[in-house]
């Protein structure tokens, strides 16, 4: 499946229902359609707080499986804020990147430590 940059605020808290109940969505405040890389760093941020309170959290599985969709688009814009948003979010908590990289598949795995090595 192809998505595009576009499709992110109605694409995440529909496939991962308690984000669309979290704190981190409800700062979003009503600007997510206007700002999917917003969205998809409160996404990150999101994964971040479960890993560190509740770290065995099937949630953060489901998260990371969208995170990888979203990862093998073709929409240029998508891998932008993958890369600017999401990684760059998940980057403020390394401990808690730590214990997520082996729940993440190995594209999107392999993705993140490449940016992290810069490139």
């Amino acid at each position: 499946m192809n998505l595009s940059y576009e499709q992110i605020p109605a694409l995440l808290p529909a496939a991962v229902p308690e984000f669309a109940q979290s704190r981190e969505w409800r700062l979003l405040d009503g600007v997510a359609d206007d700002l999917p890389g917003v969205v998809l760093a409160s996404f990150a941020r999101f994964l971040v707080r479960l890993s560190r309170e509740t770290p065995s959290s099937e949630v953060i599985n489901t998260g990371l499986e969208v995170a990888a969709l979203l990862w093998s688009s073709n929409d240029g814009l998508t891998l932008v804020a993958m890369r600017d948003e999401f990684f760059e979010a998940l980057e403020n908590d390394p401990d808690a990147v730590e214990a997520m990289l082996p729940r993440m598949g190995q594209d999107l795995r392999e993705g993140y430590i490449g940016w992290v090595a810069g490139g």
